[in-house]
């Protein structure tokens, strides 16, 4: 009897010690709204994500909510634009907001970072590497 407790303790804490976590945060999210004349939509989704690089620089994660809701207007460089903050959300709205809409995610490591490989001492043994 005893053998079976040190059995199913040590696949119990097998199946704890392989398994994989994954976490990632949520990143705030855009939406922009372009008129029906606008053609430059490339140009303003970067020039948006630029912008937002540039705000939250040396911020902590959870103060980048606070620093969009106060800071609106640096969304809106040209007369024709309007920021708003709902739900989480960024909505920018360029002209009459009747043409094509972009959504995404304002997330300001999304350019070199490498893919970070784990490592398994377990799986390496296992594997006979």
């Amino acid at each position: 009897m005893r053998w079976k407790c040190y059995i199913v303790a040590a696949t119990f804490w097998l199946v704890i010690l392989s398994s994989v976590v994954i976490s990632k945060t949520t990143a705030p999210t855009y939406t922009l709204q372009l008129g029906s004349d606008t053609r430059n939509s490339g140009e303003l989704k970067q020039e948006i994500l630029d912008r937002y690089r540039e705000l939250i620089r040396g911020v902590h994660e959870e103060s980048t909510s606070v620093l969009l809701v106060h800071n609106l207007d640096w969304f809106m460089w040209e007369d024709s634009m309007n920021a708003q903050w709902e739900n989480g959300e960024l909505l920018i709205t360029v002209g009459d907001g009747k043409g094509a809409v972009i959504h995404g995610d304002l997330d300001p490591q999304e350019q070199c970072l490498p893919e970070v490989k784990t490592k398994s001492l377990l799986m390496e043994w296992l594997n006979g590497e």
